[in-house]
């Protein structure tokens, strides 16, 4: 989940409807505080739902960016190696069910709605008024115990340490890598950072770490797991080419080395992304995978909301950046594999404690000739007036739009045949983009 979505959970009463079928609506608004999210509400509601997480065998995955196409290329190996998968990840692009799939399959929302409404009646037995995200954690944790999955993979919402999906014991605990998101909740500093996302990482588990930097790496592995799987020394990349479609890779463990596989997913960062999770695969299974089962399970990876073309003449590209780093990364990526284009048009809209200023920066507006703006439809969007103040002060035109679908439109009406429209900032405005042009 990216913070973006935690605030609407934030204190929120469960209804006692359907919440499902209420979108999991807010119902109060208590102080936004990482305790909000701490898993001592969910462990008390799971106590009346049977403790499910106990026995699950389970991919705990925690980082700044990342997370989400980890889940997803983890998820894809494992199902490609013949074992059965549950996830949980956020946050959605569009409908709540997406979080909680079993074999790569969103749940229907009939099955959310029935888990919720146990989770309800737990709340109440347990006399815990559960934010958004803590009630739809204990029903992805009950769900997975249902399934009795061969692995479950897990994302962490904030943090890690004080996280509400931080009941289950990980066999695996992931750090994809550790950045500055959210040092006003917990920060101030990127070793405080580390501090709660190792707070995944327990005694019993393999810690798989992307980030680099010795001393963050240190702080991550405090806790001392029983093993630790480190980049670039016990994984990583060797060569990573750009692709029609996608990439070619050659990623290496510690056992073997995998060469010429193709990722149908664009950006050299997901070239890091998928050796971390083969890192992952491996250290829960306890061998090397075989080469025809990586090449079948990358190949077969989706990932929405990351580089995705959802349109063509003009070419779209939705991307669910919302961070500097995540900026920097996507940048790099147009470059990379959209070098092509004779020009850019940009449709951004923001989320919660964001900087614009920042992550325009980061973005590098050159490319762009104009920009659209608008507030996604959620609680605490950014004001548009405020994105749009940021872009102007690049010297770029901007105009503000009343939501991101007309925001939308007015860019596919300005783009020249040979230009691309890229619509970023926001997994929430990548999801309404999405409903506007219809794609799946």
């Amino acid at each position: 989940m990216d913070f973006e979505t935690a605030p609407e959970g934030a204190g929120e009463a469960l209804a006692a409807q359907s919440v499902a079928a209420q979108s999991v609506a807010a119902q109060s608004a208590a102080a936004q505080s990482v305790g909000a999210w701490s898993p001592d509400a969910v462990a008390r509601i799971l106590r009346f739902l049977g403790d499910p997480q106990v026995d699950l065998p389970v991919i705990h995955v925690t980082g700044t960016n990342g997370k989400g196409s980890v889940v997803a290329i983890a998820a894809s190996l494992l199902e490609a190696a013949g074992l059965s998968t549950t996830a949980y990840t956020s946050p959605d692009q569009g409908a709540v069910e997406e979080r909680l799939s079993a074999r790569q399959a969103p749940v229907s929302p009939a099955t959310l709605d029935g888990l919720l409404e146990l989770v309800r009646h737990a709340a109440e037995a347990a006399g815990v008024v559960p934010s958004r995200f803590e009630a739809l954690t204990a029903a992805a944790l009950r769900f997975a115990g249902d399934e009795a999955p061969d692995a479950a993979l897990v994302e962490v919402g904030l943090g890690g340490r004080d996280d509400a999906t931080n009941v289950v014991d990980a066999r695996v605990a992931v750090v994809t890598n550790v950045g500055g998101d959210h040092l006003d909740l917990i920060g101030p500093t990127l070793a405080d950072v580390a501090r709660h996302k190792g707070g995944i990482v327990g005694p019993g588990s393999v810690a798989v770490v992307g980030e680099e930097r010795p001393e963050l790496v240190a702080l991550l592995l405090e806790r001392g797991p029983r093993d630790a799987w480190l980049v670039g020394r016990d994984f990583g990349v060797r060569e990573s080419r750009r692709a029609v479609g996608g990439r070619t890779v050659e990623l290496w463990t510690r056992e073997r080395t995998y060469g010429e596989l193709f990722l149908p997913l664009a950006g050299a960062h997901q070239a890091t992304n998928a050796a971390i999770a083969l890192a992952a695969v491996e250290a829960f299974v306890g061998a090397p995978l075989s080469e025809e089962v990586v090449g079948e399970g990358l190949a077969a990876v989706r990932v929405r909301g990351r580089l995705e073309v959802a349109h063509r003449r003009p070419v779209v590209l939705l991307d669910g950046a919302h961070n500097p780093p995540a900026a920097a990364a996507l940048a790099a990526a147009l470059d990379e594999d959209w070098g092509g284009c004779a020009g850019w048009l940009l449709v951004i809209g923001m989320v919660g404690r964001r900087s614009p200023e920042e992550f325009l920066a980061a973005l590098d507006l050159s490319r762009f000739r104009g920009a659209w703006v608008a507030a996604p439809a959620v609680a605490r969007a950014v004001p548009a007036r405020r994105v749009a103040a940021a872009v102007a002060a690049h010297g770029m035109a901007v105009s503000s739009e009343v939501d991101v679908a007309a925001a939308v439109r007015a860019a596919l009406r300005a783009a020249r045949p040979d230009e691309a429209v890229l619509v970023t900032g926001s997994f929430r405005v990548v999801a309404e983009a999405r409903n506007e042009l219809g794609a799946p």
